[in-house]
């Protein structure tokens, strides 16, 4: 299913929601978004996506982002990223209840290189 930003919002909103329901406590946690629902969501790109990449999430989400079909596997590729990632990364501007959505900031050089590589890959 391709996804444009206000579908991508209405997941990421209905994960947290489900959260808040198994959740009661004051905890909250977050998910670092990267790859093209990244970009969809900055509006670096206008594109639908088929789906969310996540290279780095709070253990106690990890299980419903999976049944929501957020993509861990990324996390193999962290080797791409920079050292200082986390220091560029951003909160997405949605009301969520107790999950802290963030957005990896990509540089265009950056996303060319990490393409070059996922083909690599794939051709393997």
């Amino acid at each position: 299913m391709e996804m444009n930003k206000a579908e991508i919002i209405k997941r990421l909103m209905s994960v947290d929601n489900d959260m808040s329901l198994l959740d009661t406590t004051a905890d909250t946690y977050s998910c670092i978004i990267v790859g093209g629902s990244a970009l969809v969501l900055l509006e670096k790109i206008y594109r639908s996506t088929h789906d969310i990449d996540s290279i780095n999430a709070s253990d106690e989400i990890k299980q419903l982002l999976e049944i929501y079909n957020i993509n861990m596997n990324v996390s193999a590729y962290r080797i791409n990223f920079p050292d200082d990632y986390l220091n560029r990364i951003i909160p997405i501007d949605i009301p969520t209840k107790k999950l802290n959505f963030i957005l990896y900031r990509l540089k265009i050089w950056w996303f060319q290189n990490y393409v070059q590589c996922v083909i690599r890959m794939l051709k393997i």
